[in-house]
């Protein structure tokens, strides 16, 4: 193989892994700015220190520039594709001057690229925190909906009517709560990477959140300790191993307790909340 092929090759992966993209990402205006004047000044030295008797900048009526002034005047004209035509390079001076103006078109395409992914970037950011508090609510309510039929089987164990087989339709609501607590834990997982397009859990989301799965686990330890107290078996009827899921599930959940979000005082209060919610479970849990 090649070198020429291996180094078009190395090209290609560099593009294909987006690391051309992500630098032209950090390219703000500032920092465009800072390119666009040094560009500047580099080819106003050029035209300095490079001249000689072929190749120089001179006036139209033939009068040879050697100031440093004009020289970065004309470098300004020329990165900006002005031509106002009052300076003109002669010899290689004209290959120099090409090479600016190209530089300085790339230079007014990012600019541009720039304004445009300004717009793009603040619509993205509109659309994506609309789908991120729907997404939020749609767990909120999938955890209310768990309670909600918790709650029945909780009044019919309350009323001495839960029976065995109702343990079928509580292993059910379980499933879905398995679902719902794995949705969570990689919303939690997502607010961590560093992304403009990753919205972090805000104080009152991440209350609301953590607050939901505790109250969950808590209508579900109130039905195993009823059942228990009505000594209704539901070993044959309910997934132990479904339970245990559950479980390790919500604890992956409370280790990624936004403190810097909810404060520490109030993270305190949910782990302990969690410990003792989850250890009553398990007493309950035969």
């Amino acid at each position: 193989m090649s070198a020429k092929r291996i180094g078009n090759g190395r090209a290609m992966n560099w593009f294909e892994n987006g690391k051309a993209m992500s630098g032209l990402d950090k390219l703000n205006f500032s920092r465009i700015l800072i390119i666009w004047v040094v560009i500047i000044l580099f080819f106003g030295f050029c035209y300095i220190l490079l001249s000689s008797q072929g190749n120089f900048l001179s006036y139209p009526d033939g009068t040879k520039i050697d100031t440093f002034f004009d020289a970065i005047y004309f470098s300004f004209v020329a990165a900006t594709t002005t031509g106002f035509g009052d300076i003109l390079p002669n010899g290689l001076f004209k290959v120099i001057a090409i090479f600016e103006v190209v530089f300085g078109l790339l230079l007014l395409a990012l600019v541009t690229s720039r304004l445009v992914s300004i717009k793009q970037d603040a619509i993205l950011n509109e659309v994506y925190e609309i789908s991120f508090n729907e997404r939020i609510n749609r767990l909120r309510s999938s955890l209310l909906l768990f309670r909600q039929n918790t709650e029945r089987l909780v009044v019919k164990a309350e009323e001495k009517m839960l029976k065995s087989r109702d343990f079928e339709m509580a292993e059910s609501y379980i499933y879905s709560l398995r679902d719902v607590l794995e949705e969570i834990l990689s919303v939690l997982f997502r607010t961590k990477r560093n992304s403009s397009f990753v919205k972090k859990l805000d104080h009152v989301n991440s209350e609301l959140i953590f607050n939901s799965v505790l109250s969950s686990f808590s209508k579900l330890n109130e039905l195993f300790e009823l059942a228990n107290e009505n000594k209704i078996n539901y070993g044959d009827k309910i997934s132990i191993d479904l339970i245990n899921t559950c479980e390790k599930l919500c604890e992956n959940i409370f280790v990624n307790v936004p403190v810097n979000a909810i404060g520490e005082k109030k993270s305190e209060e949910l782990l302990k909340r969690k410990d003792k919610t989850l250890s009553d479970l398990k007493k309950n849990i035969k």
